[in-house]
């Protein structure tokens, strides 16, 4: 990769979207010789621009703009321009050909970025349609519309869940009984965020996600030392728990909760009330029957194989379950547990395949 000049620069312009501001951070972090740039006064008065050069230009349509910006780059050797302003970039850019200078852009234009990531976005849709119509036994009832607003929001909220997983979560819905729909282990609320808006189309039942958020519950035993101790501090539990109901406060209508507690707590909760309550989303009413159910909690052996003991009696006939990593390359309990069903309750199980790592299994 080619070496900045020591000397040069890059510059900020203008310096007011928040994605300039992530930009100088991670530009300072690097070493860089940073300048930023506005048109309006108080953006050079940013507390985050404390160690840089400020410098007010004219609007870009103004006559002393030109040589005000040349000057600009001249006297501070500017040699990038991080510039995420449509109409700007479009101006920089004319002004570079024009006055042939060495002078590149860090970004491309931003209304083609947007087009190109929507344009790859409806690809995305079309093939995940295409595996759903191959994992449900009819037709989607989705729209490329309404699978393209649903991918939407699954890859704008944080998780490791892979598209063909996701894909595959959409396409059983076609083939599910009534009941509730549960989800142990739910992070910021990727997969639940799916679920809730899959549920909107097919109604199958009620939502419980369920997540303790603490770092006693989340810390696996057989994931390597070395990952796990470094890992487990970096989470901070409950702006992880804030950020999942803010996540799904968007999206949710009705007939979504949550409980803050361990699988098994959660599970004689469930089996002892036919309700929770939350500030957050009211009081939802459950069955008492499942669905379909996503374990993706600890995923030591003796974690997932008891919370497959307690959940897994209350699954309706023709429900579904979904163990995350059942393909995972950092432990096996998933797997062992995945195997042992597979073989132990053969005769109960009507359909099962693996996708983006994970087993899906029917019962009868």
């Amino acid at each position: 990769m080619k070496q900045l000049n020591p000397q040069a620069a890059t510059l900020i312009f203008p310096c007011a979207p928040d994605s300039c501001h992530k930009f100088y951070s991670e530009a300072r972090e690097r070493g860089e010789n940073v300048v930023i740039a506005s048109s309006v006064v108080s953006d050079l008065h940013d507390e985050r621009y404390q160690t840089c050069s400020h410098h007010l230009l004219p609007y870009i349509y103004e006559k002393e703009f030109e040589t005000l910006f040349l000057e600009l780059i001249r006297q501070h050797n500017i040699s990038q321009i991080f510039c995420p302003i449509p109409s700007v970039h479009v101006f920089v850019s004319q002004l570079i050909a024009k006055e042939k200078l060495n002078l590149r852009h860090l970004t491309h234009m931003p209304i083609r970025v947007y087009q190109d990531n929507f344009l790859d976005l409806q690809q995305k849709a079309s093939s995940a349609i295409a595996h759903i119509n191959n994992i449900s036994p009819g037709p989607t009832k989705l729209t490329h519309s309404d699978v393209t607003a649903i991918l939407q929001y699954v890859n704008s909220t944080y998780g490791e869940s892979s598209f063909d997983k996701i894909c595959s979560i959409m396409g059983i819905f076609h083939d599910m009984p009534q009941g509730d729909i549960v989800e142990i282990g739910v992070l910021a609320g990727k997969t639940a965020g799916l679920l809730a808006l899959m549920n909107r189309y097919y109604k199958t039942g009620a939502i419980l996600a369920i997540d303790p958020w603490t770092r006693d519950e989340a810390l696996q035993a057989e994931f390597p030392s070395s990952v796990r101790d470094v890992m487990m501090d970096e989470w901070d539990f409950d702006l992880l728990a804030t950020s999942f109901v803010i996540n799904m406060l968007p999206i949710i209508c009705q007939s979504f909760n949550y409980l803050r507690m361990c699988s098994e707590d959660a599970f004689t909760h469930f089996c002892s009330t036919p309700y929770v309550s939350s500030q957050e989303f009211g009081t939802v009413e459950y069955k008492q029957r499942i669905a379909m159910i996503h374990i993706d909690g600890n995923h030591d052996y003796e974690k997932v194989k008891l919370d497959c003991d307690l959940w897994l009696t209350k699954l309706a006939p023709g429900a579904w379950l979904v163990l995350d990593d059942y393909l995972w390359p950092h432990g096996d309990g998933p797997n062992r547990v995945g195997h042992e069903l597979l073989t132990n309750q053969a005769k109960y199980i009507e359909q099962s395949f693996v996708s983006g790592g994970a087993l899906f299994i029917k019962f009868c």
